[in-house]
């Protein structure tokens, strides 16, 4: 049932591919009765199982019995199938930590493309480029998506979506605009930040360019905004993050002067304490002014709110210690953690 064309192979599509497994493998349990009987029929096909059931004598066998009778992949993938199952499930007693993709696949939409369009020209209405999409879309052979005669689901983070609605009409009629057509299309809208919130280089504008950071062990974004200066407000908006939580091994896309580009991405490779110290010397360079109000850290005392440790250090707001602290607005403290603060 699934697709595969000139423009589109479903195989590749991590939603539809996997409802379409989970649908043969149940197909396969309903025929076996044996878990590890159906995963063998749907690597090698139940041809070549009831083969092996037969060589083996035939009647109610399990896969150990008909194990040798199997094509020497399956006879693999059956046991490697068992060891990735495990590995989900007890990596934790094994002190292995999953590697993030680095894209947020649990906060996606999908929008109905009724024309056929290429990817590079939704790109730069959506706030994102065409390899990102593609990424979000790996069914996609090439960069064009079909959407007629039937319309193509795009998907796309929830931020993109909203962008596309708002920006459709312009980009239909920059699509439309014949090629010698001198008239303006209108700008895209772009996505908003919060008014109060500090921001540095948006995506479009020319003296800025972007780098990748990949998260440690440790890393928060209150720490990784304090490094690039930015705000985490800003970090969240350049990754489609709706939450605060990152993953060791998560790539950061973050926005910095061009004239700076090699200076920012040299931090990708510092230790924690080598990226403590710009901290600190970004403050020396602030003036006496930034010196007066230095970023220490508080261990939280039992009884301990936002609202208090804010009235007692003036200097501080609940916004700003959140943010300071990478914390989402319904986090609570806990007694004996220690919390940045502004003194």
């Amino acid at each position: 049932g699934l697709q595969i064309d000139t423009y589109v192979d479903e195989r590749r599509d991590p939603f539809l591919a996997t409802k379409a497994g989970i649908a043969y493998l149940d197909k396969m349990y309903n025929i076996y009765g044996d878990w590890l009987l159906a995963i063998a029929a749907y690597n090698c096909g139940p041809g070549n199982v009831n083969k092996a059931i037969r060589r083996s004598g035939g009647g109610e066998k399990t896969f150990w019995e008909i194990w040798k009778y199997l094509p020497a992949e399956t006879r693999a993938y059956v046991p490697i199938f068992i060891a990735a199952t495990y590995t989900f499930e007890y990596h934790q007693e094994h002190n292995i930590e999953p590697a993030s993709f680095g894209y947020q696949f649990e906060m996606v939409d999908t929008i109905l493309i009724t024309r056929k369009l290429d990817l590079d020209d939704v790109a730069p209405f959506v706030n994102m480029t065409a390899e990102e999409l593609k990424v979000y879309n790996p069914a996609l052979k090439t960069n064009t998506i079909p959407g007629a005669p039937t319309p193509y689901p795009l998907r796309m983070p929830m931020d993109a979506v909203a962008l596309y609605i708002s920006n459709q009409e312009q980009l239909y009629a920059k699509l439309d605009q014949p090629k010698s057509a001198a008239a303006p299309v209108a700008e895209p809208v772009a996505a908003t930040t919060p008014a109060a919130a500090k921001t540095t280089a948006p995506a479009s504008s020319d003296n800025n360019t972007y780098v990748y950071y990949t998260v440690k062990k440790g890393d928060n974004l209150g720490y990784i905004s304090e490094w690039f200066d930015c705000s985490v407000t800003d970090l969240k908006r350049w990754n489609n993050m709706r939450s605060t939580q990152i993953m060791s091994g998560q790539k950061l896309k973050v926005y910095v002067p061009v004239d700076q580009k090699s200076e920012y991405a040299a931090i990708n490779s510092m230790s924690f304490s080598e990226k403590q110290k710009l901290t600190n010397v970004q403050m020396v360079q602030g003036g006496e002014d930034k010196k007066a109000s230095e970023v220490v850290y508080y261990t939280v005392r039992p009884g301990d709110t936002l609202w208090s440790i804010a009235k007692r250090y003036p200097e501080n707001t609940i916004e700003g210690l959140q943010e300071l602290n990478a914390m989402g607005s319904n986090e609570t403290l806990k007694a004996g953690v220690k919390i940045k603060i502004v003194k």
